[in-house]
């Protein structure tokens, strides 16, 4: 589809996902990404965010750690 949500953690400890920051833009319309449409799509952008951690949670369930990789999620 068109959307593409974009998240930032400022100020996060190395290896979390503290303090989400997300940013919405449909690409059809918006190709620069340009302006943030989060807050006319509050919806879109809080199920868009669930579902990148549900994948998140998925995908590292049963990966292995590796030497100087993430410390944790």
């Amino acid at each position: 589809g068109p959307w593409k949500l974009v998240v930032k953690h400022p100020n996060a400890k190395q290896g979390t996902f503290e303090n989400p920051q997300l940013e919405l833009y449909n690409l059809d319309s918006d190709l620069g990404e340009q302006n943030d449409i989060k807050d006319r799509y509050p919806v879109k952008a809080t199920a868009m965010h669930r579902q990148l951690q549900d994948w998140f949670n998925e995908v590292t369930k049963g990966a292995t750690s590796q030497p100087g990789g993430w410390l944790g999620h």
